[in-house]
């Protein structure tokens, strides 16, 4: 599929995120874990009194039929531990799981608190409180990703693809936890079918973790890390990269329309920069894992998240390292400081978490697309596409009137069981990113044109808000603390922050445009007014991985879908689009008592009013950077 440049990325995320089943809902009643008949139950772990760990051996297997064999052992003082008794893997999950544990005082049984079936996690309890050593065993069937979605568990005769998600089962009263982890991924089933060293004109055989390059490894570290871990094992590309400002290893899976090392380099110098610009240095080998994808026809065909201590990178097979790629990946780069180092939170309010992701989502791409422009690795129609992609958000959004307060709510309400929601929920995180992006260029326009021949920058700002984060030994920064870091650039002696404050309660609050001055973002570009439509389907595309047909739900009675004849009662055939091109046609076919109808139309809103961005004719490439 083709991706159009606008905040399709946004918009696709926030579906998927929304469609990923939670891994914990109401109880029901418990039932006991199946014990396998073929297989005898742990004797008692001999006690040993020692420091906390969690340690877990991945074991691959293709035969008779592709599984993964997990073995978790948690060392800890040998006393009862009540956070021990309940254990969760989030999912997605393929069928019934059966799992052997044994501690300390001998076998413990399992009883299922939460299982809603397949594709869900599943979570249970032990039948009494634990005694480390604590040991669990399970094996696990292959389970492809929610649409959309990283999460998975993948398998096949050259590769192992997974994620904590669907990997991992973890105490949850111990997750927040700090102890010894450890991971060994064992290669033995890849070296029966390709052979020890591999197969001629294949990358070698390699096992590894967003956490180290290497098949075992051993960390301080947090249970909750685990989840959001990957691993993978097999036929992999490699590259490695070793300067003074750090050092980056890169591991490939599957084929690509590109050279990974060139991709491989670009990683590595950009999160360098980004390292220097906003961040700290990165004193361990940054890891980054690309998977090369069989993205369905309405997904976004890339997806990059921090993964463990690394980065994942999904591409779709046939995808090309282009501004898109970069973007995303750049945009999860800065997140490692911005949204993970230190957020910027209004204490007290509610849905914090929600409110916030006008920083998290919108000042990390804001960000990422000024670094990218600056290295030379945006072309000038990449970088007006993003700047026009903020315009078209602000002034077409369905949700654009609505407050800080309301959109916050309506990502919150996102319910998977209830496809109406998801939506507006979606909306409202691209409404957030807009509006947190522009607030961040309306902020940089002051510094600039307050200081001394135009050199601080927003992200000086910035990096003393993640050093802040970490000197003081704290995540979370209220809101207060960045205004009033702007505002201290602005004027020591009289710093504006109750005018700072009236910004972000319009940009930010209210959705309104800020005066951004025509030379905002530097001599090459000017704005223009112009008309365009917003990409609108109008209705909720819940297709689900490996469905032999799609299926739609929240039919909007007003959307241009209803216009052009769809019924909520209709039975999809086909559907076709490109996903965020208002002008590529929608065309499916319904099925109804007369025969398959096909229709056809414009995924397009109304026309709106935009300002839409130009690079300006003989003006020096030299002088566009700033």
């Amino acid at each position: 599929m083709r991706c159009a440049h606008e905040l399709a990325f946004l918009r696709t995320g926030a579906c998927a995120a929304a469609l990923l089943a939670a891994a914990c809902r109401p109880a029901v009643a418990p039932t006991p874990i199946p014990t396998s008949t073929a297989t005898s139950t742990p004797a008692a772990v001999a006690p040993v009194d020692v420091e906390p760990s969690l340690r877990v051996r991945i074991t691959p297997a293709l035969e008779p039929d592709p599984s993964v064999a997990v073995h978790i052992e948690l060392r800890g003082p040998a006393e009862p531990d009540e956070a021990l008794r309940t254990w969760s893997l989030a999912g997605p999950l393929a069928g019934p799981v059966e799992v052997r544990a044994g501690d300390a005082k001998g076998p413990l049984r399992a009883v299922v608190e939460d299982s809603a079936g397949p594709s869900t996690g599943l979570r249970f309890s032990f039948d009494r409180t634990p005694t480390p050593p604590l040991e669990l065993d399970y094996v696990l069937a292959p389970v492809a990703a929610d649409r959309g979605r990283l999460a998975r568990l993948a398998l096949d005769d050259t590769h192992l693809f997974a994620t904590g998600e669907a990997l991992l089962f973890l105490p949850e009263g111990a997750r927040d936890r700090r102890q010894t982890l450890a991971i060994d991924i064992d290669t033995g089933a890849f070296e029966s079918s390709l052979g020890e060293d591999g197969v001629t004109g294949m990358p070698p055989l390699r096992a590894a973790s967003s956490f180290a390059a290497a098949a075992s490894t051993e960390f301080e570290g947090w249970a909750f890390e685990l989840r959001r871990a990957a691993f993978v094992a097999g036929s992999l590309e490699w590259a490695e990269f070793e300067s003074m400002q750090g050092d980056d290893r890169w591991l490939g899976i599957g084929l690509s329309r590109f050279d990974q090392r060139w991709s491989a380099a670009e990683v590595a110098g950009v999160r360098s920069a980004i390292d220097s610009d906003i961040g700290m240095p990165t004193p361990d080998p940054f890891v980054t894992i690309l998977v090369s994808t069989m993205a369905s026809a309405d997904e976004a065909s890339v997806l990059a998240e921090l993964r463990g201590r690394g980065l994942v990178i999904a591409v779709g097979i046939h995808k090309v390292w282009d501004a898109a790629v970069r973007i995303n990946t750049t945009q999860a780069l800065v997140a490692r400081w911005l949204g993970g180092v230190a957020r910027v939170l209004e204490p007290g309010l509610e849905h914090a978490d929600e409110r916030a992701l006008w920083f998290e989502l919108g000042a990390t791409r804001f960000v990422a697309r000024e670094l990218l422009y600056e290295l030379g690795l945006l072309a000038d129609e990449d970088y007006t596409a993003e700047l026009d992609a903020i315009e078209l958000e602000l002034a077409s959004s369905p949700v654009r009137e609505l407050s800080l307060a309301e959109l916050a709510e309506l990502v919150a309400a996102a319910d998977p069981e209830l496809p109406a929601s998801l939506q507006p929920a979606a909306d409202a995180r691209a409404q957030l990113a807009a509006r947190g992006a522009m607030v961040m260029a309306w902020f940089d326009q002051q510094l600039v044109a307050q200081s001394e021949h135009g050199l601080t920058r927003i992200e000086e700002v910035l990096r003393m808000l993640v050093a802040t984060a970490v000197s003081d030994q704290r995540r979370e920064l209220s809101l207060d603390e960045l205004l009033a870091r702007v505002a201290s650039k602005l004027s020591r002696e009289q710093p504006p922050t109750a005018a700072l404050r009236a910004d972000f309660e319009a940009v930010v609050g209210a959705g309104r445009r800020p005066a951004l001055a025509a030379d905002v973002f530097g001599p090459c570009f000017r704005p223009r007014k112009g008309k365009t439509r917003r990409f609108e389907l109008g209705f909720v595309d819940v297709t689900g991985p490996g469905d032999e047909r799609p299926s739609v739900a929240a039919l909007d009675p007003q959307g241009p879908a209803a216009k052009a004849g769809l019924r909520p009662d209709d039975r999809l055939l086909s559907l076709d689009y490109v996903l965020g091109d208002a002008e590529q046609p929608v065309r499916l076919t319904v099925e109804r008592a007369g025969g398959p109808v096909e229709l056809e139309y414009q995924p397009a809103g109304p026309s709106v009013r935009v300002v839409r961005w130009q690079r300006l004719a003989g003006v020096a490439p030299e002088a566009c950077v700033r």
